[in-house]
């Protein structure tokens, strides 16, 4: 008919490609009475079955450490051996681990990438971060650690987590890693407004009936204590621009149902003392 337009359908806006990145966090971890791995076999297991895992590092799962596994190591398999082939990015230092003695920590530092931003010790090569990539997404995962044994030279944990803007970088999404309890960690970002420069910290439970926080823009998580439980975030991503457009977090128990991974065939002899 004259004076009709025929109508036509408006475009649609093209779908923003997004990444869903699975940070699972642990601390706490230990051999087995008798030196072996089972509990993290069992934990091995339920990633690579239920979050989609890949040990190689392949994939989107970013796995890291509050630290805390120091004491275990005397088995026959070295506990930092197991993390890193288990696929972790980085850890975090507790006191308890940087008690242990220089050589023992820089003997699991060599496996095992530690992140501790407040040690101000060059002799032992420890870095202040980490950059992991996942998914399209380059992330800088920066540790910080509660205190360590007299002499060794660490800025206190609360002034060095109100300097954490030095670290940040706007085209890397950062992730905090530290053996504080979520309360006090919660606490001080939120008293010394750093909850900006990042977008999840993850701290140690500490017998909190809680194990998720918010500090504004920011999310606190609390890691699993051991290898029975884990930490699990998941954070989606605008890959375009590296905005984050999602944040959740919760617990999440370890699949007791599922077959044991036995880690030293997978892995080889190399951890054996």
């Amino acid at each position: 008919m004259l004076g009709c337009e025929e109508k036509r359908p408006s475009p649609q806006s093209p779908k923003k490609p997004r990444s869903d990145i699975v940070v699972l966090a642990t601390g706490g971890e230990s051999l087995d009475a008798d030196g072996g791995v089972e509990g993290a076999g069992r934990l091995l297991a339920s990633w690579k079955t239920n979050e989609g895992h890949a040990v190689e590092g392949a994939g989107n799962t970013l796995l890291v450490s509050t630290g805390g596994h120091l004491g275990g190591a005397a088995g026959r398999v070295q506990l930092s051996w197991v993390l890193s082939r288990m696929g972790y990015s980085a850890s975090a230092a507790s006191s308890s681990d940087l008690s242990q003695g220089r050589e023992a920590l820089r003997a699991d530092a060599s496996r095992l990438p530690y992140v501790i931003a407040n040690l101000n010790d060059p002799d032992l090569a420890i870095g202040r971060r980490v950059e992991v990539e996942r998914g399209g997404i380059v992330f800088q995962v920066v540790g910080v650690s509660s205190g360590g044994p007299q002499g060794l030279a660490l800025t206190p944990a609360e002034e060095q987590l109100s300097e954490m803007w030095t670290l940040w970088r706007g085209d890397r999404p950062m992730i905090l890693v530290t053996d504080l309890c979520i309360q006090e960690l919660a606490q001080i970002l939120d008293r010394t407004k750093q909850w900006p420069f990042m977008f999840l910290a993850i701290g140690r439970r500490c017998g909190s009936s809680e194990s998720v926080l918010r500090v504004n823009a920011a999310l606190v998580m609390a890691s699993g204590d051991g290898f029975g439980e884990y930490g699990r975030a998941v954070l989606t991503f605008d890959r375009n621009t590296a905005a984050l457009l999602r944040a959740e977090a919760r617990l999440a128990a370890v699949d007791a149902g599922l077959p044991d991974v036995d880690l030293v065939s997978l892995f080889g002899p190399e951890g054996q003392k």
